[in-house]
């Protein structure tokens, strides 16, 4: 192996979980990615350094964006990295007291920083919907999809139950959403209490 991640040998081999031999062109782009970051960054002998990588996260499986920061603290206990992410498997492989987010504070127009810890916020080891909603501040789901759901739920509060555009939104909801998503679950209960309510 030479001592520059592009020049490591096309020919070179890796064994997979179960030992077959894999070659470095059967390699996934994010699998090379990580391969070639760290031959460099092991090669460099990097020490007492500031370490920045912008989106780790590009060309990851999700699994592999779980494992990076681990990967990451292998470089030695005196090298700082910083990260700058939108992923939320990164976001929850860190402490609150590691992590920083930056938002738009509209009133003053100006950027602020926020440690998450101060704020009393948790974040490692969260599910990725959880640090999506209580930490970026995002939907889970699509703008449609919400919108009718939204739209759904004011017809049930109305008592509109029957109508056909009721019905087919749930429908569609159901068939898009399947029967084992939570919104689903909760939905098909509601319906069944109304409907029990509504035949006493």
């Amino acid at each position: 192996i030479q001592s520059h991640p592009e020049k490591i040998d096309e020919n070179m081999v890796f064994k997979n979980m179960y030992k077959e031999t894999v070659d470095i062109e059967d390699l996934s782009s994010g699998e090379k990615q990580i391969l070639f970051r760290f031959f460099y960054l092991h090669s460099s002998g990097i020490k007492d350094s500031i370490v920045m990588v912008d989106e780790p996260e590009n060309s990851l499986h999700p699994k592999w964006q779980q494992k990076i920061v681990n990967l990451y603290r292998r470089l030695g206990p005196k090298n700082q990295v910083i990260f700058a992410t939108h992923s939320p498997h990164i976001i929850s492989s860190l402490k609150p007291v590691n992590l920083f987010l930056l938002f738009h504070n509209k009133q003053e127009n100006r950027i602020e920083v926020v440690n998450m810890e101060k704020a009393r916020k948790q974040t490692r080891g969260l599910e990725p919907n959880r640090i999506l909603q209580e930490i970026m501040g995002t939907p889970l789901r699509d703008v449609e999809t919400q919108e009718q759901i939204d739209l759904l739920m004011e017809k049930i509060e109305k008592g509109d139950l029957e109508s056909d555009e009721t019905r087919e939104l749930v429908e569609t909801l159901k068939q898009n959403l399947g029967l084992k998503d939570p919104f689903i679950m909760r939905l098909e209960h509601r319906l069944r209490m109304l409907n029990f309510k509504k035949e006493r």
